[in-house]
């Protein structure tokens, strides 16, 4: 028998929802735009910065998107002269991507705001509410793991 609709359950998912387009659609206008620099783009240059140049592979299981969606991002950060493609000294079949020094004053010139609006969020809660969501927070992350795992799923 199928689970019944449960109306607090969508009330509860609606609201995540809701926040997580206002909170993307807030972070992305504190952060200024015209520049080319995107959200997912400044996440590929965040990992460029942190780590050096990477593998598409691994850029794309850092960055956590589909390697055909690292691949669009890539082409734009080329496209704006923020990252370039270069080939591995070994493996032919490997592509690096490396920051150029625009993508690191991109970074430089974001990193402020982008951290000043991530602990905006924390700062106006105590303690224990951050506490309580980072237990909620992996215990979701646990639940969904364990069920992709029941359905043959990589995590």
């Amino acid at each position: 028998m199928a689970p019944s609709r449960d109306p607090e359950f969508e009330a509860l998912i609606d609201k995540a929802h809701g926040f997580t387009q206002m909170y993307e659609r807030w972070l992305a206008r504190r952060l200024g735009g015209g520049d080319g620099v995107t959200l997912a783009r400044l996440k590929v240059l965040f990992i460029l910065h942190d780590l050096g140049p990477q593998k598409m592979s691994v850029l794309a299981r850092d960055a956590k998107v589909a390697p055909r969606t690292l691949t669009t991002l890539v082409d734009a950060l080329e496209r704006e002269g923020l990252a370039r493609r270069i080939p591995h000294s070994v493996d032919r079949r490997a592509t690096i991507i490396e920051m150029t020094p625009a993508g690191m004053k991109a970074v430089e010139s974001k990193s402020g705001p982008y951290w000043a609006a991530k602990n905006f969020l924390f700062v106006g809660l105590t303690a224990d509410e951050r506490n309580t969501m980072g237990r909620i927070y992996d215990r979701w992350s646990q639940m969904v793991e364990e069920d992709l795992l029941r359905m043959g799923e990589e995590v």
